[in-house]
């Protein structure tokens, strides 16, 4: 009895064709994935591409952004007296050089800071401090967000979409809250409001009111940390090398931060003179 083997005109059976392996998927197994979110957030300290990978596969920013609100709001309620004063000690300067200058009365001068006062003590105050502290890191996080994708899709050919980037700016802003948090305990501990710099900003503290410092206070040990673990995302978004991303993070987190703040600081300081 002959069968389909043995029969000459029998049709061979299809191949199965194994899936191709992608070097991308290679080394995503290599070094892992952090899948759940609040597995990414602590992955960022310590493990940022597996962090970042994890991003690119399952976006979301919950959860960096609870870490936000609480920094920030620990960061108000243990610093928020002292910066207070450091700014009504500004006001009171500025009003006194008004005074000095016959642009308004001594009288006037001390019912605006009465207005002042009244405003930065107390509940309100904080509030009001922590609420502009939430939106400012809002419009900031939008605004590199739109430069990391810029830099990733448009320079480099990444393919990813906003929300990813979004997501990952986010997530490397873990570590920028951790900063803000730490500063908050420092400036607490000293009782100064120029107590809490953690990096260049030490060096330039005896002008606290210069554009120097405002730009110097910007680039500390965390700004540098969360450029770093940013430009790890973009390499991974973008697909490029990752020292590359490495320093287009530099450039867009720390760089381009303290370049406009003493921009900024300048002119303001101009118009109020």
């Amino acid at each position: 009895m002959m069968t389909s083997s043995d029969d000459p005109q029998a049709k061979p059976a299809p191949e199965v064709e194994e899936p191709q392996v992608t070097a991308e998927a290679v080394e995503e197994e290599e070094e892992g994935v952090a899948v759940n979110r609040w597995q990414r957030v602590t992955a960022v300290l310590f493990s940022p591409a597996e962090a970042m990978r994890g991003v690119k596969l399952n976006g979301g920013w919950l959860a960096p952004l609870v870490v936000f609100l609480v920094c920030s709001t620990l960061y108000v309620f243990l610093a928020g007296a002292f910066l207070g004063e450091e700014q009504m000690d500004r006001a009171r300067d500025q009003m006194q050089e008004r005074v000095a200058q016959g642009q308004m009365t001594q009288e006037q001068a001390d019912q605006a800071m009465e207005v002042s006062a009244r405003f930065q003590e107390g509940m309100g105050g904080r509030i009001t401090m922590l609420l502009g502290t939430v939106v400012v890191i809002f419009i900031i996080t939008l605004v590199m967000s739109i430069l990391l994708l810029l830099i990733g899709n448009v320079i480099h050919n990444g393919t990813a979409k906003f929300g990813t980037y979004w997501s990952m700016t986010w997530y490397a802003g873990v570590i920028g809250s951790i900063g803000m948090l730490l500063m908050g305990v420092l400036i607490m501990l000293t009782q100064d409001a120029q107590g809490g710099h953690l990096g260049l900003g030490i060096l330039t503290k005896s002008n606290p009111t210069s554009a120097l410092h405002a730009a110097a206070a910007t680039v500390t040990i965390f700004s540098v940390w969360e450029a770093i673990v940013a430009g790890i995302g973009l390499s991974i978004l973008g697909k490029i090398g990752r020292g590359l991303g490495i320093v287009w993070g530099l450039i867009v987190f720390v760089v381009l931060p303290a370049t406009l703040t003493y921009i900024l600081t300048n002119a303001f300081s101009g118009m109020a003179g």
